[in-house]
């Protein structure tokens, strides 16, 4: 593995040169120059609910479009000082044609509040930052990340000159083949995770603290120095696949110590595991029975664990074993609906339908190239 040391000096020297030219900050310098962020005013507009009634949403859209052009993954820095330095390249290009840039007080402004369906991680580089998820503030520091789901709405802060941040923006369309080459033949802790990551839940990021000298840190850096010396997309989709592994290698890890109960020696993994591995026949007071919990409380311990139902993890279970033989099988759509144990074959088409937008069929024409 490349020395870690190597890989802070290209990092440093990346830094160095966008503060000669901010225009290659791509896409902060680009929403900056364009108006994108409007002095950092939350921008409230119109939209309709399901009922049809008009609300008020006090929060900007960013669209992929403007954010990637041709790109799937973009990465950019978020710096107080490298902010301020691309205000006055600003001003002085734009004061050359007779416009006038109003330069924003980076020391008052408030963050732009802000939603977007692509995904996005950060990685505190140098000092701290203040992001805010759904109206709660949470403290990030040197070797922190966060990544968000593409239902958070967030904003970010560095209140210092020195806080430096890198994001790192990934398309919704990568994001998810890359998770479906993540799930084939691992269990379903990684179904939970990857769910976490695209569905509504009641925490819509999820967070590492301290990964210096992890793979998690050296993949990270490696992707920061390909984006800005060479931007080459194919080498940071294969990066990114070995972020995300490393990362749901980590999240696991955190989960079962956080679910440990040692009384009875478990952990959520384990169920989830034992759950995967028995889906076919499988009760709740079979689980609970084997786990000695009731199954009152084995009901609680997975809700508050994975914010699901003990049906939705065995239906879960099921759809995970049809992607796998879909994919590695010449099995027929329905032999494959009976040997998970459903019946009705419409009935399966329908479950994929809602999790992966299309047919049993469609899918393994769309991910067979992933194995």
């Amino acid at each position: 593995m490349e020395q870690i040391v190597h890989i802070d000096d290209k990092i440093e020297q990346i830094i160095s040169q966008l503060f000669e030219n901010p225009s290659q900050n791509n896409p902060v310098f680009y929403r900056e120059l364009n108006g994108w962020i409007q002095g950092g005013i939350k921008i409230p507009k119109q939209v309709k609910n399901f009922g049809g009634q008009l609300k008020e949403q006090n929060y900007v859209i960013l669209s992929e479009d403007r954010i990637f052009g041709q790109d799937n993954i973009v990465v950019s820095v978020e710096c107080k000082a490298l902010n301020k330095r691309n205000d006055q390249i600003t001003r002085e290009a734009l004061s050359q044609v007779g416009i006038e840039y109003f330069i924003i007080d980076r020391d008052k402004i408030k963050p732009l509040v802000h939603k977007h369906d692509f995904f996005e991680l950060f990685y505190v580089y140098r000092g701290g930052c203040i992001s805010t998820v759904e109206n709660q503030d949470v403290s990030f520091f040197a070797g922190d990340i966060c990544l968000y789901n593409r239902n958070a709405i967030h904003s970010m802060y560095v209140p210092h000159e020195q806080d430096l941040v890198f994001n790192v923006l990934i398309r919704k369309n990568l994001i998810v083949k890359t998770f479906h080459s993540i799930i084939q033949g691992s269990d379903l802790f990684s179904q939970f995770f990857i769910d976490s990551l695209q569905k509504p839940t009641t925490k819509n990021y999820l967070t590492i603290q301290q990964i210096q000298k992890t793979t998690i840190e050296f993949y990270l850096k490696k992707m920061v120095i390909c984006f800005f010396n060479e931007n080459n997309q194919e080498y940071l989709k294969s990066l990114l696949i070995c972020l995300l592994y490393e990362i749901e290698k980590q999240y696991r890890q955190e989960m079962m110590e956080q679910s440990l109960d040692q009384e009875n020696n478990i952990t959520i993994v384990k169920i989830l595991q034992y759950i995967e591995q028995h889906y076919m026949d499988l009760t709740l007071e079979t689980l609970s029975e084997q786990f000695h919990y009731t199954p009152r409380n084995m009901i609680y311990y997975i809700k508050k664990y994975t914010n699901k139902t003990f049906s939705e993890l065995i239906r879960e279970s099921k759809i995970k074993k049809a992607c796998e033989l879909l994919i590695k099988t010449n099995l027929t759509p329905e032999q494959i609906t009976e040997q998970v144990g459903y019946n009705d074959r419409s009935y399966l088409d329908k479950l994929f339908h809602q999790q992966f937008g299309v047919s049993m069929v469609k899918y393994k024409k769309k991910y067979n190239h992933l194995l």
